[in-house]
């Protein structure tokens, strides 16, 4: 594989770039939900509002707990990170351009605390739906928007200069980057991919909430039966969608590239990136069909775990997608 010969021209251990790439993969995955999860739980509401069905309501607030808890421990993570740069007295960062990142920490915090009062002010405006729902469109659009800097940030990592200008320039630099993004279909296909890919795995990880959550509220066998099969269901869809979106991604890059700069298709990993997702679906749609859903703990379980390697399997196939160095 191509990626893991240039691993031996750099003298990268195997062990090590598998450590850094498994916790990348992850720490987006995360991301992604915290990004996302507002979205679901905030259709979940409006649901709510349109049939009068108290098991969405219930579902929707359960929903937004993970976008929440999530979105708050990648927050102090970041937060963290950002503290041991800044203060190592070899830091790359200079004081002018540390001046201009810090105030960025504030954007992820403004949104974890729309997503927070949104969340804890759901039973005091209970008789106050349209405040409430107004909340919720307020923090999945914010939402939204950071996974719009996120595709931004990704798709420019190779340009150093963008890196900077957005630091020094950030409104010049964000409108000419959404000035690119609104040229090119592939980050239109990217951003889609991203938002498939959170909402899947904000419903995969909302039915193990949800199993955990029944041993302290108990909202009745009927109600989490309801809420798995929701989530489930979710998970089904967005899943397909997608993974049919990860093939057509690696299938641009691959056609986007001269032939003779053009790198082969690795099989095995081709495979795990758009064969494990449809095992995924397979538990899904068990869950989906079943009459007892909460009994289905491991397929839920497995289901994450699929998930969560069928995209370090796609992100590979995007590398290796890319033109030869």
């Amino acid at each position: 594989m191509p990626l893991l010969d240039s691993l031996q021209q750099f003298d990268v251990a195997l062990a090590d770039f598998l450590t850094v790439f498994i916790t990348a993969c992850l720490l987006l995955l995360l991301l992604l939900t915290a990004l996302c999860g507002p979205a679901l739980a905030f259709v979940t509401e409006s649901l709510y509002v349109a049939r009068r069905k108290v098991f969405y309501d219930k579902c929707a607030r359960q929903l937004a707990q993970v976008p929440f808890g999530l979105g708050l421990f990648l927050y102090v993570l970041l937060a963290c990170a950002a503290a041991l740069l800044l203060t190592r007295p070899d830091s790359p960062v200079t004081p002018a351009q540390a001046r201009v990142a810090l105030p960025l920490l504030c954007l992820p915090a403004a949104q974890i605390l729309l997503v927070a009062l949104w969340l804890f002010l759901w039973s005091p405006l209970k008789n106050q739906r349209a405040v409430h729902l107004f909340l919720g469109a307020t923090a999945f659009v914010v939402s939204l928007s950071f996974l719009l800097f996120l595709v931004l940030t990704l798709t420019t990592l190779q340009q150093p200069f963008f890196l900077l200008a957005v630091l020094e320039m950030p409104l010049d630099a964000l409108l000419l980057l959404l000035r690119e993004f609104a040229a090119t279909p592939g980050l239109w296909l990217f951003a889609a991919y991203l938002l498939m890919t959170g909402l899947c795995f904000t419903g995969a990880l909302g039915q193990l909430w949800l199993i955990i959550r029944r041993a302290k509220v108990d909202y009745g066998r009927d109600y989490y039966a309801f809420a798995m099969r929701y989530a489930a269901g979710w998970s089904l869809v967005t899943g397909i969608i997608a993974t049919a979106l990860a093939g057509g991604l690696i299938w641009l890059l691959q056609s986007s590239v001269l032939p003779e700069l053009g790198q082969p298709y690795e099989p095995g990993v081709l495979a795990v990136a758009l064969g494990l997702p449809v095992a995924c679906c397979i538990l899904w749609g068990c869950i989906l069909r079943s009459a007892t859903p909460m009994r289905h703990k491991p397929g839920a379980f497995f289901a994450c775990l699929f998930l969560f390697l069928a995209l370090c399997a796609q992100i590979l196939s995007f590398t290796n997608a890319l033109p030869m160095p």
